[in-house]
């Protein structure tokens, strides 16, 4: 059995969070900001950011540990227990494991606000 790189999870739940949440309005994860001179602001879909931030990164690993460190912070057990299996379990499919932090999110309206401060920092 191959042992899938947290990685691979993280970018698996941001890319079923795009797909399925997507608003050009309210984008999930709201808009990373950065303001440039006065006249120049650059807005981003957060959760594209951190995509972008793991696939490209030097180290995915680590970008990935520090998102996950940030969920962890949602405030939902399950979500939190889910988070913490990564660390010595990987039996469960990245697809499938997204796929239900994923709807724990979205039931029980988690606090994404940490996600959302990584990614505009």
């Amino acid at each position: 059995m191959a042992y899938d790189s947290l990685a691979t999870y993280i970018l698996a739940l941001l890319e079923l969070m795009g797909n399925q949440d997507s608003s050009v309005d309210n984008p999930p994860l709201g808009l990373a900001r950065r303001a440039g001179a006065t006249s120049s602001t650059f807005d981003v879909p957060a959760l594209k950011l951190l995509h972008a931030l793991i696939e490209h990164s030097p180290s995915p690993e680590t970008m990935s540990r520090e998102l996950i460190v940030e969920l962890a912070k949602c405030e939902i057990s399950a979500v939190k227990q889910l988070v913490d299996d990564l660390d010595g379990d990987r039996s469960v499919s990245p697809n499938d494991w997204a796929s239900i932090v994923h709807q724990e999110l979205r039931q029980t309206a988690g606090n994404t606000t940490y996600l959302t401060a990584l990614a505009s920092h």
